[in-house]
C-alpha cells in the first residue's frame, strides 16, 4: 500500500507520459510479492492456457462417467462403484469446474443437488451409517464386487466426505439446509468416540466389528473432517505412537502399530499430507494467518516438507523420478500403497496385505499434481515434464507412469482427477477451506434439546475422559 501512496505521488508530480509504465512496473513488483515464498506456499498465480487444459481433460472423467439419476460419478473409469470418498471428490471437482467457469451455475445446481437428493435419501447402512460401497448408477447399496449388500462404513471414507460437505455449505450457503439434513440422517455413537478414535465398522456375520481405522497421515486427514463440524478429535488428530527414520537425510515419521495386532499396514503415504495441504494449509481448522507460507499445525507441515524432501533427495542423490502415494492399478483390483516407508523397509511397495508389489511402484500424477501445487520447485516442474502426456482424450488423466520402465499404467480414476483440480484449483486461490461458515440449520436444531437426534452429534456428549 504504501510502495502504490509513492507512485501516485510521483505521477501528480511529475505528471509525465512515464508515469502509466512506474504504475505498471510497482504493480508487477507488488504480484511478484503476493506470491514469494516468504509469504505463501506452493504455487499461486493466475493459470496459463497449460493449466487450465489439464484441468478441463482432469473434469471430462467427471463428465465421462456421471450417472444423472444418483448424481453419483463412478470411482473408477466405466466401474458404477462409489465410496464417500468418491462423493467427497465429485464435490471438489464440481465446485472447481463451477469456479474455473468449465460448467455454468445452473448445471453446477442441478448436478449437485441431484447429489445431495441422493445422500438425503440413500439407504444407510443398519440406518446408521453411510455404506462402504454403493452402486453409482442405481444407488444401492453394495459390496466391493457390486452384489447387493450392506457391509459396514469407512470412518476415513466419511471424514473426507465430511470436508467437501462443510466447504460446500461455506462456499454456496443457499445448500447449507440440504448438506445438514444429509448429515442429521448419521448415527454417530460407533464412528467416532467421545475422545476422537475414529472407528470403522465391518458386518461379519451378523455382528458389527469395530475397527480403529486411519493410520499415521490419513487418520489426522479425517480427524479434520470430523473437527470441522465440532467433534473433538483429540485422539485422532494426535500422531502417536510414531517412531522416526532417516530416508535420504530426512527424518520421516512413521506410525509405531504392530499391522499384526491391528489388522492394517501402516506405510508413509504422500496422499494425506497432500491433501491436508491444499485443503487446509497444514493449519487447524479455524486458524487464519495472514500469510499461508505459516503453518498452525506445524507438525504436521514439518512431516509434509519431510516425506516431498525425501522424494526430490531420491531424484537428486539417486537419479529416479518419484512421487510415491496410494493409487489404482491396471495389474490388480487391490489397493497398491506406494511408499517412501512400510513394513520396515524404504521405498516399499505393498498391497493392503503387506504383499510386496515393486512392480507396482509409480511416479503417480495424482502425487506429481499435488506436490507441483505445494512446492514451487524446479524438482517438481520436472515431474509434471514427466507426466504432463499421461492422459486420454476424452476420459481423463491416467494413474502414471510406472517407476521401472517408464511405461503408463493406463487405469483412470475419480480420486487422481480430481486430485488434479484440486491443484490447479489450489493454485489459483489457495486453500480451500475457508471457514468458518455462518450460523447453520444443524446448529439451531442442535441448540434446542427437545429437537436433538439422540445420535451422538457433539451436544450430545460427555466431555472427554481419556483416563
Amino acid at each position: 500500500m504504501g510502495a502504490m501512496r509513492v507512485t501516485i505521488l510521483a505521477c501528480l508530480l511529475f505528471a509525465t507520459n512515464g508515469c502509466g509504465v512506474i504504475v505498471r512496473q510497482v504493480d508487477s513488483r507488488l504480484d511478484q510479492l503476493g506470491t514469494s515464498q516468504w509469504f505463501v506456499q506452493g504455487r499461486r498465480a493466475q493459470l496459463n492456457d497449460d493449466e487450465k487444459a489439464w484441468a478441463e481433460t482432469a473434469w471430462k472423467y467427471f463428465n465421462f462417467n456421471y450417472n444423472a439419476t444418483t448424481g453419483l460419478v463412478n470411482s473408477a473409469d466405466k466401474q458404477q462403484l462409489v465410496t464417500m470418498w468418491t462423493v467427497a471428490d465429485t464435490i471438489s471437482a464440481t465446485h472447481t469446474a463451477h469456479v474455473l467457469e468449465f460448467i455454468d451455475t445452473k448445471t453446477f445446481d442441478e448436478r449437485i443437488s441431484t447429489l445431495l437428493g441422493f445422500l438425503n435419501g440413500m439407504s444407510l447402512f443398519q440406518d446408521r451409517l453411510p455404506n462402504r460401497f454403493y452402486d453409482a448408477s442405481t444407488g444401492k447399496k453394495v459390496d466391493g464386487k457390486k452384489r447387493p449388500n450392506e457391509v459396514g462404513w469407512s470412518a476415513v471414507d466419511i471424514g473426507r466426505l465430511l470436508v467437501w460437505l462443510k466447504i460446500l455449505q461455506i462456499e454456496y450457503p443457499y445448500l447449507g439446509e440440504y448438506v445438514d439434513k444429509a448429515v442429521l440422517r448419521w448415527n454417530f455413537c460407533d464412528l467416532i468416540d467421545n475422545c476422537g478414535a475414529l472407528y470403522g465398522g465391518r458386518l461379519v456375520g451378523k455382528d458389527v466389528k469395530l475397527i480403529q481405522e486411519g493410520r499415521l497421515g490419513y487418520e489426522e486427514y479425517a480427524a479434520l473432517g470430523y473437527n470441522i463440524w465440532g467433534f473433538d478429535t483429540a485422539l485422532a488428530s494426535t500422531i502417536e505412537p510414531y517412531g522416526r527414520i532417516r530416508i535420504q537425510n530426512q527424518e520421516v515419521f512413521y506410525d509405531l502399530r504392530d499391522p499384526r495386532k491391528t489388522g492394517n499396514y501402516a506405510p508413509v503415504l504422500t496422499g494425506p499430507y497432500l491433501y491436508s495441504g491444499l485443503e487446509f494449509n497444514w493449519d487447524r481448522p479455524g486458524d487464519i494467518s495472514s500469510f499461508d507460507s505459516q503453518h498452525s499445525n506445524r507438525v504436521m507441515a514439518k512431516l509434509a516438507h519431510a516425506i516431498y524432501r525425501a522424494q526430490e533427495s531420491r531424484f537428486r542423490n539417486l537419479r529416479i523420478q518419484t512421487a510415491r502415494t496410494d493409487h489404482a492399478s491396471e495389474k490388480t483390483p487391490k489397493p497398491v500403497l506406494d511408499s517412501i516407508f512400510a513394513d520396515g523397509f524404504q521405498w516399499n511397495t505393498i498391497l493392503e496385505n503387506g504383499e510386496h508389489k515393486p512392480d507396482l511402484a509409480l511416479v503417480a500424477t495424482k502425487a506429481v499434481f499435488g506436490m507441483w501445487a505445494l512446492w514451487d520447485t524446479s524438482y517438481t516442474q520436472q515431474l509434471i515434464l514427466a507426466i504432463k502426456e499421461l492422459h486420454s482424450k476424452d476420459r481423463g488423466w491416467f494413474e502414471g507412469r510406472y517407476e521401472r520402465s517408464g511405461a503408463y499404467d493406463r487405469t483412470i480414476t475419480a480420486s487422481t482427477n480430481a486430485m488434479v483440480l484440486e491443484a490447479i484449483l489450489y493454485k489459483s486461490r489457495g486453500k480451500l477451506y475457508t471457514g468458518p461458515n455462518n450460523p447453520t440449520y444443524m446448529e439451531a436444531l442442535l441448540a434446542d434439546i427437545f429437537k436433538q437426534p439422540n445420535r451422538c452429534f457433539p451436544p450430545e456428549r460427555t466431555q472427554c475422559d481419556i483416563n
